[in-house]
């Protein structure tokens, strides 16, 4: 009899699902007050995220209001934990599904935009 392993495709896109709805909350709630000051207070380092998610005008004009400024902000986020954090090349190659899923995933959120490992 084979074994079932404990942390398979679902239970992957399972977690992935619920950090991606902390990420959104935490958005909506601490940064959607849109602030001239405060946004030029922005350290270089999330500048970069925001502007790798969307390009320079549409970034500043997302930014500038509160019904999208959570939603360039929560995909900025998203994409630094996709691309510093999860280090999805480690996980890579265990499992089909799993695999595309992720695949399907970058194409998605990050359509036009380049995605290193």
């Amino acid at each position: 009899m084979a074994e079932v392993p404990i942390y398979d495709a679902n239970f992957f896109a399972m977690q992935l699902q619920v950090l991606w709805q902390k990420t959104e909350a935490f958005a909506g709630t601490y940064t959607n007050a849109p602030g001239i000051y405060k946004d030029s207070q922005f350290d270089k380092m999330i500048k970069d995220y925001l502007m790798l998610v969307s390009d320079k005008a549409t970034a500043s004009h997302l930014l500038n209001h509160e019904s999208t400024r959570f939603f360039l902000v929560t995909k900025s986020i998203n994409y630094f934990l996709t691309r510093d954090v999860l280090r999805v090349h480690v996980v890579r190659g265990f499992d089909t599904t799993a695999d595309s899923e992720i695949g399907q995933m970058k194409g998605l959120m990050y359509t036009g935009k380049p995605f290193f490992f």
